[in-house]
């Protein structure tokens, strides 16, 4: 009898000893979870971010007092793009894990907003990055958005370029399996004005693009302009095929500008192209350009906007939790709204209304001896 007494008394005191270590010594560790897309036509997206965060992450780590004299760590999964992925994997952040708060960097809004109800029914705060948040009604879910409104950025590039040149007939294709934004289409003019727009009724794959000029249904003789969403090298490739069929066509791209190193390449094309982007990239620029170099420096290429918004992120919730001096989601997400107005290196956000507004930056790209030069037309 004495020995089951004694068995049970060490039983119960290992299940209670783990109870007692958390509260008396609570894990040396915040987690901080990132969902995001990281594989497909997309991944630019979710690796990119990965990066930014990471590297926040990282210097924090590495400085003498830490964070609240504990280890910051960035557990991130892949959700290719798939919604029910992007579920399971934020509410996997929030039961296993055990996150203190979540970004995400998908590239679905059916995914945006199931991470969104995951996060708001467990009283977890999001980060989004993603853009596809931008137009809904976060404030008081303690879900915010600092990622990049798509189609606001598009109207106002092309608004730009038709008030400046005065296009009648322009023309939209897609390069590669991309879930355009919405309204990004209405913004170029498809749905708004039928008769001048001309949708290229065919999304092209990255490994098509040598024979988009003899597809029948390009009609390029009847554009003035092409605008184009991809990423800036198939932009680049399109134009070099086009030139090779002897089509000589202002083009556009109205996707947030991804890929930067693409300026470091050397490009086999006559044709400048237009693009629209969140952060400058010319020298000069301090905010956006200290951060590029400093980039660059620690992790050998460069970033992009994408970098910039997961640094920006990890940033904000970082913050919270040095200031809350814990990782109660109340607090963090009063934290947040006590900043007020919060610039972060790109775009303004109001806590408030959980929105951020950008600067955009109209660049034209011109190649000149097969190397891309970079010019700011504008900023709208």
């Amino acid at each position: 009898m004495k020995s089951y007494f004694r068995k049970s008394a060490i039983a119960s005191v290992l299940l209670i000893l783990p109870l007692l270590c958390n509260t008396c010594f609570p894990r040396k560790e915040y987690i901080v979870g990132i969902v995001g897309t990281e594989t497909g036509p997309n991944a630019e997206i979710g690796i990119s971010v990965v990066r930014g965060a990471g590297l926040r992450c990282t210097e924090i780590n590495i400085s003498k007092k830490k964070l609240n004299k504990r280890f910051l760590t960035c557990v991130h999964y892949d959700d290719a793009g798939d919604p029910e992925l992007t579920e399971t994997h934020t509410r996997r952040l929030v039961e296993v894990d055990e996150a203190a708060a979540v970004i995400l960097a998908t590239a679905s809004k059916d995914g945006a907003e199931r991470a969104l109800k995951v996060c708001t029914n467990a009283r977890v705060p999001m980060i989004s990055v993603s853009g596809f948040l931008a137009e809904d009604n976060t404030t008081g879910k303690g879900c915010y958005e600092i990622g990049l409104d798509g189609p606001a950025m598009s109207s106002a590039l092309v608004g730009y370029l038709q008030e400046t040149y005065g296009y009648n007939r322009v023309g939209f294709l897609v390069i590669g399996d991309y879930e355009v934004p919405p309204g990004v289409k209405d913004a170029v003019g498809i749905d708004v004005n039928p008769n001048r727009t001309i949708e290229l009724n065919t999304s092209i794959g990255t490994d098509d693009i040598d024979i988009i000029a003899v597809t029948p249904d390009v009609r390029f003789a009847d554009l003035e302009v092409l605008y184009v969403y991809g990423t800036v090298r198939d932009t680049f490739r399109l134009a070099r095929e086009l030139e090779v069929d002897g089509v000589y066509l202002p083009i556009v791209n109205i996707k947030p500008f991804g890929d930067p190193e693409i300026l470091d390449e050397e490009i086999t094309t006559s044709e400048s192209l237009v693009l629209i982007s969140p952060v400058p990239l010319e020298y000069g620029e301090a905010r956006a350009i200290k951060f590029e170099r400093y980039f660059e420096d620690i992790k050998g290429y460069r970033p992009n906007f994408y970098s910039a918004l997961g640094y920006d992120a990890m940033d904000l919730v970082a913050r919270a939790i040095k200031e809350t001096k814990g990782t109660e989601p109340d607090e963090i997400k009063a934290e947040w709204e006590k900043l007020g107005t919060w610039e972060g290196i790109v775009g303004r956000t109001d806590f408030k209304t959980g929105k951020t507004d950008f600067d955009y930056y109209v660049i034209e790209v011109t190649i000149i001896s097969n190397r891309p030069k970079v010019e700011t037309l504008t900023i709208i």
